[in-house]
């Protein structure tokens, strides 16, 4: 069994290895890799913030999967592209790059504090 304080930190290993690998790797295979890190990292993340929502979820009558997956993804793929923004730019570009990470990091912290996610590790 894997120690709880391990358990809580692999999603943000996850996705703080594959924007490390994304940033800094050259190969493809890294590349790839650095890749599979960082949507492994996203999706455990997702999963575990739905599985422990206490907020009241608002079922419509028709329920379309592919907005809500792009809904919950929208962050992370904005701290992706930030980051290629960042690495592969220059002047403007960069400080964009910057400013999108940044708010994407700030809707993850709303979302996260909106939905009432409690942390297994002082419960």
């Amino acid at each position: 069994m894997i120690p709880l304080i391990v358990y809580e930190a692999l999603p943000a290993v996850y996705l703080t290895l594959g924007i490390l690998l994304l940033s800094f790797a050259e190969l493809p295979l890294l590349l790839f890799s650095a890749s599979v890190f960082y949507f492994v990292g996203a999706a455990i993340w997702i999963m575990r913030s739905a599985y422990r929502r206490t907020d009241n979820i608002a079922v419509p009558q028709k329920r379309w999967i592919l907005p809500d997956l792009c809904y919950e993804f929208k962050p992370f793929l904005h701290i992706l592209t930030g980051t290629a923004m960042i690495r592969y730019s220059s002047g403007p570009i960069t400080v964009a790059g910057f400013c999108l990470v940044f708010l994407a990091v700030k809707h993850l912290s709303q979302r996260q504090a909106n939905r009432k996610c409690t942390s297994h590790l002082f419960a």
